[in-house]
């Protein structure tokens, strides 16, 4: 997985080795270890519908994982649940994972609020968006020797879409400026609430189009091709998310809308977003419904 990161396609036979000589030495560790990253591919490459039993298996170890891999389990699990729409695991899984790492320190803490946020965003639950990134622009202000990874600019990023949808773009700003870049593009991570903002970023289409980039970053550009109203832009984003949207209820609904903003743009009907309205999340409709012109 460490020599073809990134292409999941490649690591899915070595997986599978892994997962054989796991079973054949009959470790309960080891197996749970191969396990775990059969189910890191799966979920890089958007398959969430062939996740479930292996979190099963995963659970019915539960016993034996350690706090941290509990965690791990828990914000993988939330994330599952997330994209096929189970409202109450999704939430049992998010409480779980914020228990956990209450009492551990900040970048872990953090892990466990943008499974939180992630939810929030989708259900247009903006209060506690911003209080969430709030909460993690403090923890970054105050935690100066703790190394935070593109998880918690993804929160303070998700804050800065809540600011932006309710036209406060210097709380956006702020937030964003605060985001850690070190594991992420910056053109990418601030694509989506500059577009709210109606600040040009010409340099995010070229970032989009490297070779390279993750379904999650197609998530945000469909948004933003939407938003700007480019329908061109709006289907290559459908494309890259293909998989995604075939292997998941959430982004298969989010597809679902895009492709109807893009009708709609081309002069079809208003667009109805039911499935999004069927799955009830309303915050992904409210991004979708603004229009912003450069």
């Amino acid at each position: 997985m460490g020599t073809h990161e990134g292409e999941t396609d490649a690591t899915a036979p070595y997986v599978e080795a892994a997962i054989a000589a796991a079973h054949a030495s009959g470790d309960a560790v080891v197996q749970r270890q191969a396990i775990s990253a059969k189910l890191g591919q799966l979920e890089l490459a958007g398959r969430f519908d062939e996740m479930g039993p292996l979190l099963s298996e995963i659970d019915r170890s539960i016993e034996g994982l350690d706090t941290v891999e509990r965690l791990f389990s828990a914000n993988r699990t939330a994330s599952y649940h997330f994209a096929m729409v189970d409202r109450a695991a999704n939430e049992e899984a998010v409480a779980e994972a914020i228990k956990l790492a209450e009492p551990m320190g900040a970048h872990n803490r953090t892990h466990a609020w943008a499974q939180a946020t992630e939810l929030y965003v989708a259900r247009g639950e903006w209060a506690k968006v911003k209080h969430l990134a709030s909460t993690t622009a403090k923890l970054v202000r105050e935690a100066k020797e703790t190394a935070f990874c593109g998880v918690a600019a993804g929160i303070l990023r998700d804050g800065a879409i809540a600011h932006a949808l309710a036209g406060e773009g210097d709380e956006a700003l702020a937030l964003l400026a605060l985001a850690p870049t070190a594991d992420v593009e910056p053109a990418i991570l601030t694509a989506l609430p500059r577009a709210l903002l109606g600040l040009a970023s010409p340099e995010t289409d070229a970032a989009l189009t490297a070779k390279g980039r993750a379904w999650w970053d197609w998530v945000g550009a469909a948004f933003r091709a939407v938003i700007l109203g480019r329908p061109e832009n709006a289907e290559l984003a459908l494309d890259a998310l293909a998989t995604v949207a075939a292997h998941s209820i959430a982004y298969g609904a989010l597809a679902d809308g895009v492709r109807e903003a893009v009708a709609e743009m081309r002069g079809g009907p208003p667009a109805t977003y039911a499935p999004l309205r069927k799955i009830g999340y309303i915050g992904w409709i409210e991004i979708l419904e603004r229009r912003v012109r450069w």
